[in-house]
């Protein structure tokens, strides 16, 4: 997972980066000219990974990827798998004209209980840690500034 953002406070070993999502067109202006919409800044917290930055710089940032496949794994799998596995205990508990619906929602929902558990953990661990790869553009002046190439 790649990221671009701009540098908004510098430290020595992590700084604060504000990623702006790609607009529409895909310049990665941050919502600035008139024809897009005006996309919201996150601010997260990248360790910079032996770099010395200066606020103003866009930085290239790297995620974990293995870790995220997993959280995306652990979301998407689970769910139908325990719906189909409630909905075949209430056909063997109750037959085919019991509450086959009722089982297969209760193991739906009970199945993104191994997310909700890796989300709270991943809360309380602050997130997950971003990477700061390589310094793209020189400046101090601003985010406009610091986007152009």
């Amino acid at each position: 997972m790649e990221l671009i953002g701009i540098v908004t406070a510098a430290g020595t070993a992590d700084s604060e980066v504000t990623i702006y999502r790609n607009s529409a067109c895909g310049s990665g202006c941050g919502g600035s000219c008139a024809g897009c919409i005006k996309a919201q800044p996150v601010a997260v917290r990248a360790d910079n990974n032996g770099w010395r930055v200066r606020e103003g710089q866009q930085v290239l940032l790297r995620g974990p990827e293995r870790r995220m496949h997993g959280l995306s794994a652990l979301l998407y799998l689970p769910p139908p798998f325990t719906g189909i596995a409630g909905a075949l205990l209430a056909e063997q508990l109750f037959g085919p004209e019991g509450p086959t619906v009722l089982f297969a929602l209760a193991g739906f929902v009970l199945g993104f209980l191994p997310a909700f558990a890796a989300n709270r953990r991943l809360q309380q661990e602050g997130g997950i840690a971003l990477l700061i790869e390589q310094v793209l553009a020189e400046g101090a002046q601003g985010r406009d500034s610091a986007l152009e190439k």
